[in-house]
C-alpha cells in the first residue's frame, strides 16, 4: 500500500500538534541523520520530499532524533555564519595527544584524554 505524501506530512503535523507545538507557532524541525554527527547531517523538514527522506530511515533504525525550534532557527542561523566565514584565511591544526597533556600541565589543570 502506498500512503500519499500530503498524509505523511499531515501525519507530521498532528504529532507536532500533540506536542502542543501547533498553530500559531513558526516552527522549523530538523532531525539528524541516523550514525551521523550533529554538526555534518542535520537535515531540515520542510516539505514532503524532506518528510520522504526521513521515512527512508525508518525501516532501519528505532529512533530517529527530530529537532525543532520556534521562532527563530539558530541552525540555519549558524550554518549561514559558517558558509560565509568558509575559507577566508581560516587554519585548522591537528592537536596531538602529548600537546593537550602540556597545556594542561601548565595550567596546573587535570585533563583527561579519551
Amino acid at each position: 500500500m502506498v500512503v500519499p505524501m500530503s498524509l505523511v506530512l499531515f501525519t507530521f503535523i498532528g504529532m507536532l500538534d500533540e506536542l502542543g507545538l501547533g498553530d500559531d507557532k513558526i516552527l522549523f524541525t530538523h532531525f539528524r541523520i541516523p550514525e551521523e554527527s550533529l554538526d555534518d547531517r542535520l537535515f531540515p523538514l520542510i516539505s514532503e520530499e524532506h518528510v520522504v527522506i526521513l521515512l527512508k530511515y525508518v525501516p532501519r533504525f528505532k529512533e530517529i532524533e527530530v529537532y525543532i525550534e520556534t521562532y527563530v532557527s539558530l541552525v540555519e542561523q549558524h550554518l549561514m555564519e559558517m558558509r560565509s566565514r568558509r575559507g577566508k584565511g581560516v587554519v585548522i591544526e591537528d592537536i596531538e595527544e602529548g600537546d593537550l597533556v602540556k597545556e594542561a600541565e601548565k595550567d596546573g589543570k587535570l585533563c583527561l584524554l579519551e
